[in-house]
């Protein structure tokens, strides 16, 4: 899941739809029927509180305990890539 403002996607060419940021969120969770072990992510990114939002997106890819990464570090994380990941495979 990213967020984006939606005035870089609806209106001002000037600003890139694809600027994934934080917006100030302290807390997210994702809601499901079907899923229920979805547990929500709290965030303080002043007090630099974000990692196991950041280690969402290495769980949810499959790629946490890997020897390859996907390129976003913590810094990038924070400054357009903020990505949220949550695994919906039900135990696939």
């Amino acid at each position: 899941m990213g967020l984006v403002s939606s005035s870089s996607v609806n209106s001002d060419i000037t600003k890139n739809p694809y600027n994934f940021a934080p917006f100030n969120v302290s807390h997210i969770q994702l809601s499901s029927d079907v899923h229920t072990n979805l547990r929500p992510f709290k965030i303080n990114t002043a007090k630099n509180e974000f990692l196991e939002a950041y280690l969402s997106i290495f769980e949810s890819s499959n790629i946490k305990f890997g020897d390859s990464g996907n390129t976003i570090t913590r810094k990038d994380f924070l400054n357009g890539t903020f990505l949220l990941g949550w695994d919906l495979t039900n135990g696939i």
